[in-house]
């Protein structure tokens, strides 16, 4: 993706390093994620990523460059921290309704 968007736009050296650092940051928790978790991971684990990442450069004009970086791990990790509250609520909703 980086490559493709060097193609288009012609960076310097410290904007193509930070263009890289949006996808590392948005990487690092759901690489996490998947690395800890047991067995298969929910889908919404690699699509967080997508759109923290999209989000990031999206604000990037907005921002400066560091912050927009500090912004794609934060939106990683809150889309990852939300989904997993409202499966475990969804989960815990199920396990009620068949005990009744």
């Amino acid at each position: 993706m980086v490559f493709v968007a060097t193609l288009f736009y012609s960076p310097n050296l410290l904007e193509l390093l930070f263009y890289s650092g949006n996808i590392y940051s948005a990487l690092l928790a759901p690489i996490l994620v998947i690395v800890f978790s047991k067995g298969k991971v929910a889908d919404y684990i690699p699509i967080s990523a997508v759109l923290a990442i999209v989000a990031s450069y999206i604000i990037q004009p907005y921002v400066s460059e560091f912050q927009s970086i500090w912004f794609s791990g934060l939106a990683s990790l809150s889309i990852l921290v939300i989904c997993t509250i409202l499966t475990l609520i969804k989960n815990k909703w199920r396990f009620v309704k068949t005990k009744l």
